[in-house]
């Protein structure tokens, strides 16, 4: 055999052994947080079947795993009742969290660059909007029906990934940011019932694929003279309405 075959034969090898490697840590770190779920979160896991110890975990109900990565949890209406374990930080391949209707205290640091869809709608979530879900693909956040205050910053997200912002029935506040207008791709904004004041930007309405920009129940002014909302085909507001108008419930869905 050849200096050169064995050498081929060499790397294919090492190669071999590396990706056994990664494959064997993230079953671990996937293992370690399915155990620190159960520890969260107890019996209604439990009843769902979830173990300890187990790694067939990809089996249980409300985890969604590709070639042995968990890449979704979904896990609606399931009495959860506490705060996601920081591990999630480390699901390297995790894409989705749905998690609505629970009582989810927090918003999680989520790691993954892959991460593109959030659903802890009517969660009892409070404090302010989270920084830590502003992730580089992030396109579906519905935090409606939860108790954020304070308001979005110009950074907070990246806007230009958004599809879908849902963030009605909250307590936010301030003035809109300028860069919603840089959301391009931007389907759904729905910011309704809430406390925002100021002005709306007119650049907002010309985003070409918004059809649905949901408004109302907030202190916002009256809109100005150059914004067109005839392309938008859901189009609610009425300004300087949240000191005159009860808010929905906020178990409400959306």
């Amino acid at each position: 055999m050849s200096i050169s075959t064995n050498l081929r034969l060499f790397l294919l090898l090492s190669v071999f052994a590396a990706t056994l490697c990664i494959a064997e840590e993230e079953t671990t770190v996937q293992a370690s947080f399915i155990n620190d779920m159960i520890d969260a979160f107890g019996q209604p896991l439990l009843d769902l079947g979830w173990e300890k110890d187990n790694d067939q975990y990809c089996k249980f109900e409300g985890v969604a795993c590709d070639d042995g990565s968990i890449f979704e949890l979904k896990l609606p209406n399931r009495s959860l009742n506490g705060t996601l374990p920081d591990s999630i930080a480390k699901l390297s391949r995790l894409e989705a969290l749905e998690l609505p209707h629970n009582n989810i205290s927090s918003i999680p640091q989520v790691g993954s660059n892959h991460f593109y869809y959030l659903d802890m709608s009517n969660c009892n979530i409070s404090g302010t909007f989270p920084e830590s879900i502003n992730v580089p693909y992030l396109k579906t956040i519905n935090l409606s029906s939860n108790n954020l205050e304070g308001n979005l910053g110009e950074q907070t997200l990246n806007y230009k990934a958004i599809t879908n912002l849902v963030l009605n029935n909250n307590s936010l506040s301030g003035s809109l940011p300028n860069s919603l207008t840089d959301a391009s791709h931007l389907y759904r904004l729905d910011l309704s019932y809430n406390k925002f004041t100021g002005g709306v930007p007119s650049g907002i309405a010309k985003l070409p694929y918004l059809e649905i920009l949901q408004l109302h129940h907030n202190n916002l002014d009256s809109l100005s003279s150059d914004f067109d909302s005839s392309q938008i085909k859901d189009f609610k507001f009425d300004p300087q309405s949240v000191q005159s108008n009860s808010r929905r419930s906020r178990r409400g869905r959306v």
